[in-house]
């Protein structure tokens, strides 16, 4: 049954894909819509066979992706109609016939709108009914408001209009490698397989060029990533009516959402983000973010063994890397040979270190960027690179 959730309608195949969010659109009268929902009798019809797929009942939940589980991926946009298309670029030059690619639009930006239906196999979804945000705060600013509604919006219809079971987040300023697919592709079983499992990430806050090496290696970590990432239908049902008036990321990364639970990400990124301009206005962008390596090799996931990334198994070799691996004082102190170091660090002294080593040194509540248990993966200098609490405890 498809949900009751307003009016909406799905513009027929031969003219682009259209949902509208505004409980005062009118359907134009040249159009038949395919589907329509409202408030009051949800009714389905579909003669176009290339959009009956994206309606398609959602899948069982003991279904693998690789089965019958039901992916599609979203990029959220607003106002940027040539990051749009960079974006929309690159994923067309990757992206597997079945999945479907949604770009949800804030707001009604003409260009971004004609951007997005220039592109057959888009479903376009727009929200349209804005309300001015009631702030928590003065001082923040409206442009959090709107993007937090926005992205409750995207996700709402993803998941419980259009019965996807996995949905791959992007948004309008991100390009991807060429493995990305691949990559999420494999890893979204571990969704259904781990409980202790929030989310799939494809990007490494440390992940300049210095810091890394190994296009193969996946970390656990306590700290949500964002920019690129991928979400099941279980964890939407948990937090979609808790979703916050704002600052959406930084809410997920509190613990009473992550509940213990951790994201996977890469050690280098799958993907790259061009976005210098938006609603934080570039944070970090100048100091981190243009510096993060964007993963170059076409690795095929699907051979790939990633048990090893569920918690049992992952902590049992963690425990094992920590105590063999050479402690040291400083950085300066590795040789760039093959074997495994470690700084023990005081949580008041991590500041000055990550200055020292150029990486991200903020927190959100109480958990470093990357961190599994305080603990940090680096390369330098070739060789592994651990970056352990003093106080850390099994």
């Amino acid at each position: 049954m498809i949900p009751d959730v307003g009016k909406t309608h799905i513009e027929p195949r031969f003219t682009p894909n259209t949902i509208f969010a505004d409980e005062e659109q009118k359907k134009p009268a040249e159009q038949k819509p395919e589907v329509v929902m409202n408030n009051k009798t949800p009714t389905l019809t579909v003669d176009c066979p290339t959009l009956a797929p994206v309606l398609a009942p959602p899948s069982p939940p003991s279904a693998k992706i690789t089965e019958t589980k039901r992916t599609a991926v979203i990029i959220f946009a607003y106002d940027r109609p040539d990051y749009l298309k960079k974006t929309l670029d690159t994923v067309f030059s990757y992206i597997p016939k079945d999945i479907p690619v949604i770009v949800s639009q804030d707001a009604t930006n003409t260009e971004v709108a004609e951007m997005a239906r220039k592109y057959p196999r888009v479903v376009h979804i727009q929200n349209i009914f804005r309300k001015k945000p009631q702030k928590n705060s003065p001082m923040d600013k409206d442009g959090y408001y709107y993007l937090s509604e926005h992205y409750k919006f995207g996700l709402q219809t993803a998941f419980e209009r259009l019965l996807f079971d996995n949905v791959i987040i992007l948004e309008d300023d991100l390009q991807i490698a060429p493995d990305f697919f691949s990559y999420f592709v494999r890893l979204a079983p571990l969704l259904d397989e781990d409980p202790s499992i929030f989310c799939v990430s494809a990007w490494n806050d440390n992940g300049r060029k210095e810091y890394i090496k190994d296009p193969e290696a996946l970390y656990r970590s306590d700290f949500f990533p964002g920019l690129g990432w991928m979400l099941n239908r279980n964890v939407w049902a948990e937090l979609s009516d808790r979703w916050p008036k704002a600052f959406w990321d930084d809410w997920l990364r509190d613990r009473d959402r992550r509940k213990g639970r951790v994201c996977i990400r890469p050690e280098i990124s799958r993907t790259f983000t061009f976005g210098s301009e938006g609603t934080s206005l570039g944070q970090f962008y100048n100091q981190y973010l243009r510096y993060i390596v964007l993963n170059d090799q076409p690795i095929d996931w699907s051979t790939k063994d990633v048990s090893y990334l569920k918690k049992e198994e992952y902590d049992r070799r963690l425990k094992e890397q920590i105590e063999t691996a050479k402690s040291i004082s400083n950085e300066g102190e590795i040789t760039g040979d093959e074997r495994t170091y470690k700084i023990t660090y005081n949580m008041r002294d991590f500041t000055g270190l990550a200055q020292r080593l150029g990486i991200m040194d903020d927190e959100k509540d109480g958990v470093r960027r990357t961190a599994y248990k305080g603990i940090i993966h680096l390369r330098h200098k070739g060789s592994l690179l651990l970056l352990v609490p003093r106080d850390h405890r099994e």
